[in-house]
């Protein structure tokens, strides 16, 4: 009895001392079984990791019924997230190195001439493509002039004042040349360059070929970024001075402004849209034809000489004023005095000092003297 109460004392004070220091009891590697003893260390303040003794003892005295004390919590597996790796660069990259050559893949994008592909040192000025600034390529276009054993032709035949457009009576006069942005085919500046000749106004035309090339950048930095055409700019009103889109609008401030009271406006004037895009501008007309001087042309729309005049004009994006001299234009008078005789198209070129009439050769002297 009294060895059975010593050995219950004795197993009491184990467990006790064993809860005291709350470190976990490691099992000896030579234990063939996969229990796992733990024991408190001295000093752990983790209650975390605080032990069951009565669970310590039943390891004890049934090894292998616990693996370890950490059994009851969740376990959680580290995923390690390896990046995908990059593939390396395929494509050939220029080598900078003074010592080195590279062969350009898309040297042909900088060379018309594919004999001039190879091996190139972009360190090496004298190897190196050449980028072609096309700023200086704009200042160094020689001066325009007349083209070489230039003659002005004789005006062939007068067109008599019969047909085509009459002239409003009584219409006002613009002190200054009315600007319009607009081209050829499109149906609505058709409409303005009707309205004007019959308002007898005189009128500096833009081309815009397209709509958008031509006058169409100068255009474009005067409205904030509309390319919209027609569009008009007229400075001749003391108060109002309106910049004013498509055909409807324009038309209906000439007529209120330079025709008499009372004109009734043209129906077919005031309509919107038709015409087409056009040829677009002349491939190789002069890059700086937007920087010359506004040609004077006599005519008016709807004249059947004129209009290959204009379509030139228009192809190689040239400023051009119109006098229109319709049937009962005081223009008219103006030109015959001028010339002795009055035919249109007559044209007026600041630029080279040409005056000429004839359709024709206007139009092969404007091709000859403003494209390369």
């Amino acid at each position: 009895m009294i060895l059975t109460m010593l050995g219950v004392v004795v197993l009491i004070a184990i467990l006790t001392f064993c809860s005291a220091y709350r470190a976990p009891i490691v099992s000896s590697k030579a234990a063939t079984s996969a229990t796992r003893l733990y024991y408190n260390y001295l000093g752990n303040k983790d209650d975390e990791k605080r032990k069951d003794p009565i669970r310590l003892l039943k390891n004890m005295i049934f090894p292998g019924i616990y693996q370890t004390y950490e059994d009851t919590k969740p376990v959680r597996e580290t995923i390690r997230i390896v990046p995908e790796a990059k593939p390396a660069p395929t494509a050939n990259i220029p080598s900078f190195d003074k010592k080195k050559k590279f062969i350009r893949n898309d040297i042909d994008s900088f060379f018309s001439d594919k004999s001039k592909s190879g091996t190139y040192n972009m360190m090496d000025p004298t190897t190196a493509p050449v980028v072609v600034d096309m700023m200086k390529v704009k200042t160094s276009l020689k001066p325009v002039t007349k083209p070489a054993n230039f003659k002005a032709p004789e005006p062939k035949k007068a067109i008599v004042s019969v047909g085509g457009l009459n002239v409003i009576p009584g219409t006002k006069k613009n002190a200054k040349p009315i600007v319009i942005y607009e081209y050829e085919a499109s149906g609505e500046c058709q409409r303005v360059r009707q309205a004007c000749s019959l308002l007898d106004l005189i009128v500096e035309y833009r081309p815009c070929p397209g709509g958008v090339s031509g006058y169409s950048d100068t255009m474009s930095t005067v409205t904030g970024g509309k390319r919209a055409v027609p569009f008009m700019i007229d400075n001749n009103p003391s108060m109002y001075k309106p910049s004013l889109y498509g055909a409807k609008d324009i038309v209906t401030h000439l007529f209120t402004t330079y025709a008499p009271a009372g004109t009734v406006i043209p129906k077919n004037l005031l309509a919107s849209g038709g015409g087409s895009k056009g040829k677009g501008i002349n491939s190789k007309a002069r890059s700086d034809n937007n920087k010359m001087k506004p040609i004077t042309l006599y005519g008016w729309e709807g004249a059947q000489y004129v209009k290959p005049v204009r379509e030139t004009l228009d192809n190689l994006g040239l400023a051009h004023i119109m006098i229109n001299c319709a049937n009962g234009s005081s223009n008219r008078s103006k030109l015959t005095s001028k010339t002795g005789t009055f035919q249109v198209p007559y044209i007026q070129d600041p630029n080279t000092g040409v005056e000429m009439f004839e359709s024709a050769d206007i139009v092969k002297y404007l091709i000859q003297t403003y494209t390369l």
